[in-house]
């Protein structure tokens, strides 16, 4: 479980927030549980809303991507406390925090025009069974993971609504290594298809295309029936 307590609100003798998070982790698409704990201050006040917003690390400062109204306007007196129990939904492309990927949940409070928020909790996103499928057939063909992080912008050809995507970088194992120097895997989920954006640099000529993509679009409830490993040495046998 983990805790978080804001600065006291408006100074002094203002009302203070504390966020726990019973269960940290999650899976995209699903929903993260918590609880705030509001406690009155020295004087009466208006709570206009109580909202949490999930946060994502991309070069090295946090954006907001996803932001839930979890409790209405209600009024704080001198000794009150009060206990919420709300719920964020984690949208569906949400990556997963994994070698350098972070997420995370601020909670936010507005009180008399002002607004504030905790620090942030952090928050686990674990691969869902398609993207672990595949990254398990990654580790099965001699791909090392080295790193992961947030790069700002839109894909192009990938129905992408988050303003930044993952790259998930590998290198190869020796039955590659001749052929390529690294590759990059990017996923992008939506309800129906798990896209799947690989990029290649590779070894060429000076004359040839030395970074090279593919899209794949697979179906994430039948997964398994999917030769990942097959798709994708059949690919770059055709680059060769």
């Amino acid at each position: 479980m983990i805790k978080r307590l804001i600065r006291t609100i408006g100074g002094a003798g203002g009302p203070t927030v504390q966020t726990e998070l019973p269960v940290p982790q999650v899976l995209p698409g699903y929903s993260l549980d918590a609880l705030v704990h509001v406690a009155g201050g020295a004087h009466r006040a208006h709570v206009s809303y109580i909202a949490l917003i999930l946060c994502a690390k991309v070069h090295g400062s946090y954006v907001d991507f996803h932001r839930v109204e979890a409790v209405p306007g209600f009024t704080l007196n001198p000794g009150d406390r009060h206990a919420f129990a709300v719920t964020c939904g984690v949208p569906v492309e949400t990556p997963p925090t994994i070698e350098g990927t972070e997420i995370g949940l601020r909670t936010e409070l507005e009180i008399a025009f002002a607004v504030d928020r905790t620090d942030l909790d952090p928050v686990q996103v674990s691969a869902n069974p398609a993207e672990r499928h595949i990254l398990d057939c990654m580790e099965s063909m001699g791909f090392r993971m080295v790193s992961s992080r947030l790069e700002k912008g839109i894909l192009d050809g990938v129905p992408q609504s988050l303003p930044f995507y993952q790259e998930i970088e590998y290198l190869p194992g020796a039955s590659h290594e001749r052929q390529l120097r690294k590759l990059v895997v990017t996923f992008v989920n939506t309800e129906e298809r798990l896209h799947v954006v690989v990029e290649l640099d590779r070894k060429v000529t000076p004359l040839a295309d030395r970074d090279v993509f593919g899209h794949f679009a697979v179906n994430p409830n039948n997964i398994d029936k999917y030769d990942w490993p097959a798709l994708l040495e059949s690919w770059l046998a055709g680059l060769a």
